[in-house]
């Protein structure tokens, strides 16, 4: 049976929610700068370095002309409103980390920053929007290990995938994802019955 997330729940997934609205914006800022310069001519400047403002300075259109002086001013105030969006991720991030510091002691947070290509921003999503689920009983734990033991078979089976004539059988990050959600409820539990002495 599906259960409503209780309002403290709820309010934990706008962190998540809100840097992942940001970087979108970051990224449609940083596209709208480019379209304005490959307009004129001009390609390969990034508006994500550290030296955007001095790399403008430099810019010339593709026939040598420098910038037009109004289009420079609507580089500067799209420069301004990237600058401050790189403020609020950095803000959310914080407030992130220190949400993810505040749960880590022997929760689904600790093992989920514990495997492998889970970094804060994967672990937070999974925790907060309740991807994690606790598994009272044993059949809901058995259930569990089934669809963990499956998900492994999966991603272990080779699949070929042509391109250009080149095979390969790497699996897909989101089965990996997937797996490692499923096997959290089942390490959580083993590590219940474990005494705290002998865990590794």
């Amino acid at each position: 049976m599906a259960k409503p997330p209780t309002p403290e729940a709820e309010d934990r997934r706008r962190i998540c929610r809100e840097r992942k609205v940001l970087v979108s914006e970051r990224t449609s800022h940083a596209n709208r700068i480019k379209g304005l310069l490959f307009a004129q001519g001009i390609t390969g400047y990034d508006p994500l370095r550290r030296d955007r403002r001095e790399r403008l300075d430099d810019l010339r259109t593709g026939v040598g002309r420098v910038l037009g002086r109004q289009l420079k001013a609507q580089l500067i105030r799209e420069l301004d409103r990237l600058e401050l969006l790189f403020e609020h991720i950095k803000s959310v991030e914080a407030e992130r980390d220190a949400l993810l510091a505040a749960d880590v002691a022997d929760t689904p947070v600790a093992l989920l920053l514990d495997l492998k290509g889970i970094g804060p921003e994967s672990a937070a999503i999974l925790y907060t929007e309740g991807l994690f689920r606790k598994f009272d009983t044993g059949g809901r734990l058995s259930l569990c290990r089934a669809c963990a033991d499956a998900l492994a078979e999966r991603i272990n089976r080779p699949r070929a995938r042509r391109l250009k004539g080149w095979q390969s059988s790497a699996p897909d990050n989101n089965d990996r994802a997937c797996l490692a959600v499923a096997a959290l409820p089942a390490r959580v539990s083993a590590l219940s019955l474990v005494p705290r002495t002998s865990r590794v």
